[in-house]
């Protein structure tokens, strides 16, 4: 092996599969400026051959391949290979594709056209060990509703424990009918911030239950403006949180 080759080797991977060669141009020649090596498919077998092939670090899918269902092809990768980091990419931000995408398995879902910051946003989760896709987690406790799979609004009561950019951790108010959601469930939840006039909604995953009505939940679609919301919020509440050690971190001045 060369230097060449050994350099790319060192590179994080991406399979970019989409039918349109525009989608595929605009993604790899901005992942290639990022630093990261690509290789392309227009979808189907050859998407499925593409991956055992190269066996990139992380996969960006058009769900709305023209010849090939892209979400039949997100569920055939994870088939074959489980531990598969798909994001999935589409136009169209309709909420039962989002939930039906993240129940077969995705772990990102960018909604077209989407600005770059946001597309390399999702590329580093993807591509980074799970150790390192932590956010800072602001303490909070304030009340929340959430809602799980198809259900078209969020229905049970809940409090926010603590929240950041990638998720937040949330208590359930009071106990569900055949118990918690598993770790993969899809929720969406709907929260006001503190101070804040604006409910804002997420769709996610469940990442990890502990005790009894206990879920961290990894946000999966939110709005640009609510993720801004969001990060502002947490930036505020850590500078409080690091000048005033111990007080919850939305508390009211």
């Amino acid at each position: 092996m060369n230097a060449t080759e050994r350099r790319r080797r060192a590179l994080p991977s991406v399979m970019i599969v989409a039918d349109k060669a525009i989608m595929r141009l605009h993604s790899v020649n901005l992942l290639k400026r990022s630093g990261f090596q690509t290789f392309e498919s227009n979808g189907g077998e050859a998407a499925l051959s593409l991956y055992e092939l190269k066996r990139p670090d992380a996969v960006l899918l058009d769900i709305s391949l023209s010849e090939d269902d892209g979400l039949a092809t997100l569920q055939r990768i994870l088939t074959l290979h489980p531990d598969a980091r798909v994001g999935v990419v589409s136009g169209r931000a309709r909420r039962e594709l989002v939930l039906e995408a993240i129940k077969g398995g995705a772990a990102d879902f960018v909604v077209k056209p989407f600005p770059p910051g946001r597309l390399l946003q999702a590329v580093g989760k993807l591509v980074s060990p799970p150790t390192e896709r932590q956010h800072p987690r602001v303490r909070t406790n304030f009340p929340a509703e959430i809602g799980f799979d198809d259900a078209v609004a969020p229905a049970h009561p809940c409090v926010i424990e603590d929240l950041s950019m990638g998720g937040a951790r949330c208590r359930l108010t009071r106990p569900l009918l055949g118990g918690d959601p598993a770790v993969g469930s899809a929720v969406s939840l709907r929260f006001t911030l503190p101070g804040g006039a604006t409910p804002i909604t997420t769709i996610g995953r469940v990442a990890r239950r502990a005790d009894a009505g206990v879920l961290s939940i990894t946000f999966l679609q939110i709005a640009e403006h609510d993720r801004d919301t969001i990060d502002a919020y947490c930036q505020r509440a850590l500078r409080q949180q690091g000048s005033d050690t111990g007080s919850p971190a939305d508390r009211q001045s």
